[in-house]
């Protein structure tokens, strides 16, 4: 699981990332955190990276947080998660479709809290790559198997084919605990 902290406070991004970390210890979750310390940082790495979850701060930057907020949810799939020093932002919080709403300071029940709503609107595990300029969200269980050809890589859906040019063995190390097997270096087959 890929997750960002976007955060202006190192302290509060510290202590977040600690108790994700010890979250993912406690359940045996692999969880790999990316934290950034500014919007600009944040949107670059939405360029690059499909994050399964975010936890954004809404009130840093001038309350330029919340208009990213509302960018993100644009074109992201993945799941959104609000961090405020106040309570001010819950309704648009709540117009987003976010997750949860953690005010500062936060403490490891709400993570706790937070990762059983993710377990909940996460019931239908996926997938997300880059295909093309869009981020597509594509169902593990609807996934017959992958390949690797010319340097682009297939997934084979059902009755859908996506092309991305993501590294095989990085959506493999992604898709590893799901019932996902790579018998060949350039294929990797749905075993469920």
């Amino acid at each position: 699981m890929l997750i960002a902290v976007c955060d202006t406070c190192t302290e509060d991004s510290e202590v977040l990332k600690s108790y994700i970390n010890r979250y993912g210890y406690e359940n045996s979750m692999n969880i790999k955190i990316h934290l950034h310390q500014s919007i600009f940082s944040m949107k670059n790495a939405l360029k690059r990276y499909c994050y399964d979850v975010i936890f954004l701060d809404v009130g840093m930057e001038e309350c330029r947080g919340m208009k990213l907020a509302e960018e993100i949810c644009e074109e992201y799939q993945g799941k959104l998660i609000f961090i405020a020093g106040i309570g001010d932002y819950a309704v648009e919080a709540f117009r987003l479709y976010a997750v949860n709403y953690l005010l500062k300071p936060v403490v490891y029940s709400q993570i706790c809290d937070c990762f059983a709503r993710l377990s909940i609107s996460c019931s239908e595990a996926c997938i997300q790559v880059r295909c093309g300029y869009r981020k597509v969200s594509i169902p593990l269980k609807s996934i017959e198997y992958i390949e690797s050809f010319n340097n682009k890589v297939i997934i084979h859906a059902q009755n859908q084919e996506f092309t991305t040019y993501e590294n095989l063995s990085m959506l493999y190390q992604e898709l590893k605990p799901a019932c996902f097997i790579q018998p060949y270096r350039s294929y990797i087959v749905n075993m469920s």
